[in-house]
């Protein structure tokens, strides 16, 4: 699973080594405000794989691997990467209108603190020890961490409340030679050895409230999720030799920030607010094996797109899927 967020993360959002030597920096720091408000639909829904769990209670302890993805419109970030000189194909053909999938996975764990309650924890991330595996010329960023507490109302129905972060970024060396454009009319700046990495952010709160209803072996599962997130996204360009005065100054003016003499770029904050989601799926019991397939689509920040859940696919919302598998007592 490691293997596969590491590779999917390089393919999903660079897939392609720049091979352009002159970039228009002011151009990507408008679609950096684009970027992120795309991301902000996106990342809270993302932040909650892991822990999608069928059962109002866990009972004794239960621990388990989570993994899945959600959707993210492929034209604004396909735009992003094409500004800094990605040739080729930028994004996969296959994602269509459904767009790019963000993958996240996460080793989860559930306790029982009552009857009627319990508290799960997840954790994710990607060792340096298989950061190299997506390509030398590509280095990975993620970390996703949560808890939620459930409170069991009857023997099929709970509700949970929970916090979840979520942090992710991708970076290259851009090739030797590249120049910037900054500024109109624009000025050229050089500088040695560039790496860029795009970087994103969210703090989630998030409650939901699930039905699950266990047949036999099987457990269909199905609930609604709201979430207030703050979130952000932006880039960042670290250079090997410190930048002039001058350049320092066209940067500034152009409304780029600079967090030190090797190190500038842009982040741009969206407004926190609300999000969203339904989802559903079934759970597999075996003993005290089970796996869980969950479906989400997330509503954005409107609830009444829901009227348009099956109208609208790939269209409004965004869509997500996980599997879990877990050991439960």
């Amino acid at each position: 699973m490691k293997k596969f967020t590491a590779i999917a993360l390089s393919l999903s959002l660079f897939g392609a080594v720049p091979v352009f030597s002159q970039i228009d920096l002011s151009s990507i720091t408008d679609k950096i405000d684009d970027f992120a408000g795309e991301l902000a639909g996106t990342l809270p829904m993302t932040s909650t794989i892991g822990l999608n769990w069928s059962g109002a209670h866990v009972g004794l302890f239960g621990v388990g691997l989570s993994g899945g993805f959600t959707t993210l419109k492929s034209d604004t970030l396909g735009d992003l990467i094409g500004e800094f000189g990605v040739s080729g194909n930028r994004l996969p053909d296959w994602t269509g209108s459904l767009g790019t999938p963000l993958p996240a996975y996460a080793i989860d764990g559930r306790f029982g603190i009552t009857k009627n309650l319990d508290i799960g924890v997840k954790f994710g991330w990607i060792p340096d020890s298989i950061k190299g595996l997506a390509g030398d010329n590509l280095n990975l960023d993620y970390l996703l961490a949560g808890a939620q507490v459930r409170l069991k109302i009857l023997p099929i129905f709970h509700v949970g409340v929970g916090y979840n972060f979520l942090k992710g970024g991708i970076g290259t060396t851009l090739p030797v030679g590249t120049t910037f454009d900054v500024g109109n009319p624009a000025t050229t700046i050089t500088v040695k050895d560039p790496e860029l990495s795009l970087n994103w952010s969210s703090h989630v709160i998030d409650a939901q409230a699930q039905v699950s209803i266990p047949i036999i072996i099987a457990t269909p599962y199905a609930g609604l999720g709201v979430n207030y997130a703050w979130s952000n996204a932006g880039y960042n360009l670290k250079v090997s030799t410190d930048l002039s005065p001058t350049d320092k100054t066209t940067l500034e003016n152009a409304g780029i920030d600079i967090s030190d003499d090797k190190n500038f770029g842009k982040t741009s904050e969206v407004a926190p607010g609300l999000g969203f989601r339904v989802y559903g799926g079934i759970s597999f019991n075996v003993t005290i094996l089970k796996i869980d397939l969950t479906v989400m689509y997330n509503l954005g920040s409107d609830v009444n797109d829901l009227g348009n859940l099956f109208s609208d696919i790939g269209q409004k919302g965004s869509l997500g899927a996980t599997l879990g598998i877990r050991v439960q007592l």
